[in-house]
């Protein structure tokens, strides 16, 4: 199933109350034991919440400068939300447990402004468990819009995580999954078949 119902809340709901909308899936991968990912959300109409519990037994983290970029090479989730099908215009949001931000916008295929900010702070709150980190984060719907990335009620959204199984500098080895099975022989999100839609409730 390609789409997602975002449901409306007035209030603000305990993340262990709301239904799992989707487990992430290993589309270049059949190795059963690779870690999960779960993925919650919901909407006030003011602003779009959001959670990933992504299981692992060990976070691999790259720190250096500390700069952005260094994302490309850590445990992270992931949400690209795009303005058209045919990806001439949209967004991507990479997201480590260290609460950095790897925000770019991009073009059809793989061009790359990663100069470009997201317009907003995006909130974020990571808690460790025992076997999982979880990450929430929240962004308004007047982004969304500003952005033309919200259609009525309806978003075009992927929704992603790079598992890194083990690090040595900047060679991460990366198991890479997905909510939907993009169409694509190897590892790439970065296609239209990799995005699908959210639903939110009025």
């Amino acid at each position: 199933m390609n789409t997602l119902l975002i449901s409306r809340r007035s209030d603000k709901p305990e993340w262990t109350s709301l239904p799992l909308l989707c487990e992430l899936h290993y589309p270049w991968d059949e190795d059963s034991t690779l870690a999960k990912t779960h993925f919650k959300a919901y909407h006030t109409g003011e602003d779009l919440h959001f959670q990933f519990t992504a299981y692992a037994d060990k976070l691999h983290i790259y720190r250096k400068v500390n700069d952005k970029l260094e994302v490309r090479f850590s445990e992270r989730v992931e949400l690209f939300f795009r303005e058209d099908a045919d990806l001439r215009n949209y967004y991507c949001l990479e997201m480590d447990p260290a609460l950095r931000v790897l925000d770019y916008q991009a073009k059809h295929y793989r061009e790359f402004n990663r100069d470009w900010q997201w317009p907003e702070s995006l909130n974020l709150v990571c808690r460790s468990q025992a076997d999982a980190y979880l990450l929430s984060g929240r962004i308004s719907i007047k982004t969304l819009t500003a952005l033309k990335l919200l259609k009525g009620n309806v978003l075009e959204a992927g929704i992603y995580r790079g598992h890194v199984l083990s690090l040595q500098g900047e060679d991460a080895d990366i198991r890479w999954s997905s909510w939907l099975k993009p169409d694509a022989v190897k590892p790439d999100f970065h296609i239209p078949s990799s995005f699908g839609k959210w639903v939110l409730e009025e």
